[in-house]
């Protein structure tokens, strides 16, 4: 057969093969678009009941679903004068001065002492010192850093006198640009950052033997904490938080055991304490986390952003960095948000129900908190809803910290009322019911245990303290100053201790 007529043969066994095969080609190819199409109306549906029970639910219970609709929800800025916009003034004249000065030797701000590489004898002692006067208030501030201390706080005195100006104001709110979860919010660090600037002029003072200043300084301090509150970010709860553990546990202790405080301001004080325990909340910053939620997925479906990228702004706007994620999941966050939209709709009601139910309960027990997370624990855990987990798992402190700083006030509270009693009395009272009701109005109660925080009168003091989250007395080992699930130690009793 000659080469022509091989290709003629050819042709005509390929045209055979495509008359028997085309059949079962064209219905595998029909088969291959409807599976397609299927994929695509079930992402399109799968997720939509679930989303629209989830956003019923919230509806139901008022709560914003977008933060341009919380937003205007928000109290306007206070009339007159804004003690937010003087605190603002009160940072930029501190930051003017620098962060430390040269001789570095200043407790609670001079971070490059504990980094020092490698330590020098000299560094080795500050650090030792530093250690303790933090233990025990009633070791004098060595004379070398009671003079660097004093240098320090002389050079902030106009932020000092503007914090007690605004301290005075009745109403606060900080001016910021609302940009999803890459919102700027500069006046926290400032606030955390005055905070250590005020509890170290409070100490000058007690060294001094100045208690009236000493006490206004840490009453101008948890004023400034307040001023954080009615924003629409849980971590600005937070802060609030560390600012009044600050106070607290590192300034008041020392202002009391070093100085003789008059009643009359222990009482005023002490009315600031029970004040800002029984108002602290996180419900705010709740709300807001869900209505920034479901605009960032509000920015998915439009194509705007991918789902990988907001989970990553998210991880950074939560303070939990490293948030880790399965093969699978890298997957579909890098797949086009129009072939998952099912998915994404079942991610974010399970999101939305998790902060509903977590709204739900905020202001309620340990135990109901930890039946929400229950709840949630298998659904999240398991990643199959993606920016759901990332922001479960970065909402987990945020209640624990209303019952520690609940737990540090009311301590705090019955510790000056205990005092008062001692300076009346010439003894420290027996136990927290006998300071009822002249000196308290109720028994305070743990927060973590529905039961009256623990009170001890020790050879040289006292201790009042909540169990903690725990719910085990560690016999008074209390807690580093510092927000629930941050740098705890094993030892988790929260509270106060007084030397006298």
């Amino acid at each position: 057969m000659t080469t022509a007529g091989k290709v003629e043969e050819g042709k005509r066994g390929f045209r055979a093969f495509v008359r028997r095969r085309g059949k079962v080609l064209l219905i595998a190819a029909l088969a291959l678009v409807a599976v397609a199409s299927s994929a695509v109306i079930y992402s399109y549906t799968s997720g939509a009941p679930e989303l629209d029970e989830a956003r019923r639910q919230a509806t139901e219970r008022g709560l914003a679903l977008t933060m341009t609709e919380f937003l205007r929800r928000l109290p306007d800025a206070p009339e007159g004068e804004n003690a937010a916009a003087v605190y603002e003034l009160a940072a930029a004249s501190a930051a003017g001065k620098g962060i430390e000065l040269p001789t570095g030797v200043v407790p609670l701000v001079s971070r490059s002492l504990y980094l020092s590489k490698p330590p020098t004898e000299e560094m080795a002692r500050v650090k030792a010192d530093s250690e303790r006067i933090l233990a025990d208030p009633r070791e004098p501030v060595p004379d070398y850093m009671l003079a660097a201390t004093k240098e320090y706080v002389e050079a902030r005195r106009e932020a000092i006198n503007l914090v007690h100006k605004g301290a005075a104001l009745p109403g606060a709110k900080f001016h910021f640009t609302y940009q999803g979860y890459n919102t700027i919010l500069p006046h926290l660090s400032k606030a955390r950052s005055m905070t250590r600037m005020l509890a170290l002029a409070a100490w000058v003072d007690a060294e001094e033997g100045r208690p009236r200043e000493a006490v206004g300084k840490v009453r101008d301090s948890l004023a400034m904490a307040r001023s954080l509150r009615n924003e629409p970010f849980l971590v600005s709860a937070l802060v609030e938080a560390v600012c009044v553990s600050i106070t607290v546990s590192v300034a008041l202790p020392r202002v009391l055991t070093r100085t003789d405080v008059p009643n009359e301001d222990l009482e005023a004080l002490q009315r600031d304490c029970e004040k800002i325990a029984e108002e602290f909340s996180i419900r705010l910053g709740l709300e807001g986390e869900l209505a920034a939620f479901c605009d960032a997925y509000g920015d998915i479906r439009s194509g705007r952003v991918k789902l990988q990228q907001v989970i990553d702004q998210s991880r950074w706007y939560g303070l939990q960095q490293g948030t880790g994620q399965s093969a699978g999941s890298i997957v579909i966050a890098k797949m086009p948000h129009w072939l998952i939209k099912g998915q994404i709709d079942s991610d974010q009601a399970a999101g939305m129900r998790y902060l509903v139910d977590i709204n739900d309960h905020v202001e309620g027990s340990p135990a109901e908190l930890a039946q929400v997370r229950e709840r949630f624990a298998a659904e999240m855990e398991n990643e199959r809803h993606l920016l759901a987990y990332v922001r479960s798992r970065t909402l987990e402190s945020g209640p624990d910290t209303v019952f520690e700083t609940r737990a540090r006030l009311r301590s705090a509270a019955a510790a000056l009322a205990a005092l008062r009693f001692k300076n009346d009395t010439g003894k420290w009272p027996d136990t927290l019911a006998t300071l009822v009701p002249k000196y308290l109005d109720k028994v305070p109660l743990d927060p973590y245990a529905d039961a009256p925080l623990v009170y001890r009168v020790l050879d040289d003091g006292i201790l009042v303290y909540s169990v903690g989250v725990k719910g085990k007395d560690d016999g008074g080992k209390l807690s580093p100053a510092l927000p629930a699930g941050v740098g705890q130690s094993k030892d988790d009793d929260v509270g106060v201790r007084l030397w006298k």
